[in-house]
């Protein structure tokens, strides 16, 4: 079970649903496959965003990519916010928490 199934799907805003593929090359059907797979790394973002909480998800995508995913929920949907490519020690970490292999 991914982050996915724990919402009624995902709602991309206008804004952010190409702009993860123009600054980082991620298309909008990988976050989408990060969020469906496991294993998968989820907490809460340490920053204050005002009223919204935000989630940060490391994943990988089914090719096998690792992403860094920030998002919200809003009525009830999972809300990409931004997703990029991990760093090297984000994804050691991401080995280390899901105890897999590279």
């Amino acid at each position: 079970m991914g982050i996915i199934d724990r919402y009624d799907g995902i709602e991309w805003d206008d804004g952010n649903v190409w702009k993860n593929w123009k600054k980082h090359h991620v298309a909008p059907y990988e976050t989408e496959q990060a969020l469906r797979n496991e294993p998968f790394v989820e907490y809460d973002a340490n920053r204050d965003f005002g009223p919204e909480k935000r989630r940060i998800v490391k994943s990988r995508t089914d090719s096998g990519r690792y992403l860094f995913i920030v998002y919200t929920e809003r009525n009830g949907k999972l809300r990409p916010i931004c997703t990029r490519p991990m760093n090297e020690k984000e994804r050691k970490q991401y080995h280390e928490q899901t105890q897999t292999n590279p």
